[in-house]
């Protein structure tokens, strides 16, 4: 085995890296360096990589622009002018309510126009009543025709009909008409909106007309509302017209905001997807930069998603698969890792944890055993996840007898060991209510002394860090500890919580092996792509490379 002393100069500066300076307190972040260029070429790779994200939002914000300018119905509005005088008092009861001197009272005028008796005769003249969805029409709002259309399901054609009333109506056109002093003249500018510019129209006028002949509207009304109004005339200056172009929606106008705030969402949905990123482990750079030796990267392959053996069957019958390729990287990292005290002249126990559940440690354990085992090299595969056992399932094996068994003396090391070709494999064996106690054991000790003077590497397979304490306490009897952080998915902060309490238990942290690998991402993190597994990534590496 080749000593530290022996290695080239860089690898010296990376294990004493790893030895002593695990842990870099700066925030984190990706491609934190000064150089202008370094950082334009980052975001450049960023906005390309992410293209369709940005793309995504944009035309689905934009569409939804578009269908609002589809779905909501044109709207006109008319208006009116109306200017505002005195006529004289034909009751005594108006000699009363007021003098025609000063300025002529609009507010009465407005209130004169928005009269129930003046709305009504509306009604009647331009017979609104007969109007089907009228409500609908004249509002031009989607929900009052869904709910004119859905209440003529439930009610029979008599009841539909007597349902506009004329009081109704008025009620209505009360609270849509618009009616505004303009400035502080006497003149009125009387508004109304609707999708039929024609019956608008008509209705504006028709009331600006009606109220506007004093002698046939006191003729109409009866003595106590006659009274009730001030001594008002009004007269039409200018009668409403229908619109050719409607006033809503301002095509221009939300074609121009819509793209507005489609581009901004694109950015922020960019941003908040960079922000996620510097969240989690993708840069192998970064793992460096904090002081973390990167022992290998490991491809995402879909044979291993779908199988567990897939890893070792690779690694044993396909040496040319990518995956195999960085099983063997990861091998010769390992190789270069100095011994230390207790593996001199016997076995290494090298421990493969992570800092959380599901980050690929078991997967990366199996196959990085049969590489060894490949390379004829004497190799236990010890699974000491007696919490939660996989290991057994990468070779197709069932998980008793194995290590708490034997602990238990209740089979012999013969017994609970299942013997491949240069792999001995030792399952966990049934679940532990207190697998502390198993590892902590004198037996179990006894077993990692005797499997040191007949082994070349002894693998343990340990539970996660940050989930529970077996991590730590194995920790202490390895020579080297591997984290393996699953690429986009572990976070920097548990994996520098995993490292400080590996390195609170006293243990030697080799490295990270970055498992999971989507090396068509690679190049936007790293100066490396997906071509470092060879031109047919995803299939096997191309041998004349």
């Amino acid at each position: 085995m080749t000593t530290v002393n022996n290695l080239p100069t860089h690898i010296r500066r990376e294990t004493r890296l790893a030895d002593n300076a695990w842990l870099d307190e700066r925030p984190a972040t990706i491609r934190s360096s000064g150089d202008t260029h370094e950082q334009l070429e980052y975001l450049l790779r960023f906005l390309w990589r992410w293209k369709m994200l940005f793309v995504a939002v944009f035309t689905t914000i934009l569409a939804a622009g578009l269908v609002y300018l589809v779905i909501v119905p044109e709207r006109y509005t008319v208006h009116s002018t109306i200017m505002v005088g005195f006529r004289t008092p034909e009751l005594a009861t108006e000699q009363n309510h007021g003098r025609p001197n000063g300025e002529p009272d609009t507010d009465a005028a407005i209130e004169l126009l928005r009269a129930t008796p003046a709305l009504e005769q509306v009604s009647r003249q331009l017979n609104l009543a007969a109007q089907k969805n009228l409500v609908g029409t004249v509002r031009g709002s989607i929900f009052h025709r869904f709910r004119s259309a859905i209440g003529s399901i439930f009610t029979s054609s008599d009841d539909q009909a007597t349902s506009d009333t004329d009081s109704q109506i008025a009620a209505q056109l009360a609270k849509d008409i618009r009616i505004e002093r303009i400035g502080r003249s006497a003149f009125l500018d009387v508004s109304y909106v609707s999708s039929n510019p024609v019956m608008a129209a008509k209705i504006v006028n028709t009331l600006s007309r009606y109220v506007a002949k004093d002698e046939s509207f006191l003729s109409r009304t009866s003595i106590a509302n006659r009274a009730g109004f001030p001594i008002v005339k009004m007269s039409v200056v200018t009668e409403a017209t229908a619109p050719q172009e409607p006033t809503s929606p301002n095509v221009p106008v939300v074609l121009s905001l819509t793209t507005l705030f489609a581009l901004g969402a694109g950015i922020m949905a960019l941003m908040f997807k960079h922000l996620q990123l510097l969240r989690t482990v993708r840069s192998i750079e970064e793992v460096t930069r904090r002081g973390v030796r990167t022992l290998g990267l490991i491809p995402d392959t879909d044979d291993i998603s779908l199988d567990r053996t897939a890893s070792v069957a690779l690694v044993a019958n396909d040496p040319d698969h990518v995956f195999s390729a960085s099983v063997a990287s990861l091998h010769a990292a390992i190789t270069t890792l100095p011994w230390t005290r207790n593996a001199q002249n016997n076995a290494m126990v090298l421990l493969l944890t992570s800092p959380l559940a599901s980050e690929g440690k078991s997967t990366t354990a199996a196959a990085l055993a049969t590489s060894m085992a490949l390379a004829d090299k004497r190799v236990l595969l010890l699974d000491a996840d007696l919490r939660s056992p996989t290991l057994h399932r990468s070779f197709g094996v069932d998980r008793s007898p194995g290590l708490s068994e034997y602990v238990r003396a209740q089979v012999s090391l013969e017994m609970a060991i299942q013997r491949g070709n240069n792999i001995h494999f030792l399952a966990a064996g049934k679940p532990m209510t207190s697998p502390l106690h198993i590892l902590d054991s004198e037996r179990f000790h006894m077993l990692m002394r005797v499997a040191r003077n007949e082994y070349d590497v002894i693998l343990v397979d340990s539970p996660p860090v940050l989930a529970v304490g077996d991590a730590k306490l194995l920790a202490q009897i390895a020579d080297h500890v591997i984290v393996v952080a699953r690429w986009g998915s572990t976070s920097w902060n548990a994996l520098k919580q995993a490292l400080r309490t590996l390195r609170d238990s006293g243990a030697r942290v080799a490295g990270v092996a970055v498992s999971h690998v989507d090396a068509t991402q690679l190049s936007l993190y790293d100066y490396g792509g997906a071509e470092i597994y060879g031109s047919h990534y995803g299939t096997r590496v191309d041998a004349d490379n």
